[in-house]
């Protein structure tokens, strides 16, 4: 007796192969719409060795010699360990900033961040349209009350028998269109203390 063969599959094969193909074209294209776009520059960032480059490091205030942010608030941060380092925090940073998912509004990461998104536009040279714009009402509000039209470095000088010199900072005054430089806006760092008695304040301050 001879056994014949169909060529043709089973058609509960057929379905199951039917199914498998339907669901992988699914993922496919999402899939391959990011390996496209933000791995290309992620990875021009990586060679480019942006994460260690001054402009990165000053952008979020790292310390050179052990690349730890001066900033303590975990909010100024993308990622968990984005204070200690510097290259995980830039890679979080365009993962973000490419995010299309995110709100459109005041909370979007260019908006919070618009110095870094600038820099790594330039850096990398990521072209118009490829990064989300959302309107950033806020932050547009803010640059037309501040009307900046140029920026002087101040240090103010300490004179130890002036004890409210000896508080004195480096800072920057943003000069804009007003009468007076003296009610012109500031740009400094600065620690906030709940210390409310002056003699204590001023020994640790010095101290």
């Amino acid at each position: 007796m001879r056994l014949k063969f169909s060529k043709e599959p089973c058609p509960v094969i057929r379905a199951w192969l039917f199914f498998f193909i339907l669901t992988i074209s699914l993922f496919l294209p999402s899939s391959v719409t990011l390996a496209e776009e933000q791995p290309i520059y992620i990875k021009d960032a990586f060679n480019k060795r942006l994460g260690e480059s001054p402009q990165w490091l000053a952008l979020l205030h790292y310390k050179p010699s052990s690349h730890e942010s001066l900033i303590d608030d975990p909010r100024f941060f993308l990622h968990p360990t984005g204070k200690q380092n510097p290259k995980a925090e830039l890679e979080a940073t365009l993962f973000a900033l490419m995010n299309t998912s995110l709100p459109m509004d005041d909370s979007h990461p260019a908006c919070r961040y618009p110095a870094r998104r600038l820099w790594l536009i330039e850096s990398l040279s990521i072209a118009d349209g490829v990064l989300p714009e959302p309107e950033c009402a806020e932050l547009k509000e803010f640059i037309k009350t501040l009307s900046p039209r140029s920026a002087t470095l101040v240090f103010p000088e300490a004179h130890m028998n002036s004890p409210a010199s000896m508080f004195g900072h480096s800072l920057i005054r943003v000069d804009s269109g007003l009468d007076s430089k003296l009610i012109s806006h500031a740009i400094n760092y600065a620690a906030f203390t709940n210390e409310t008695f002056g003699p204590t304040y001023a020994v640790r301050g010095i101290f």
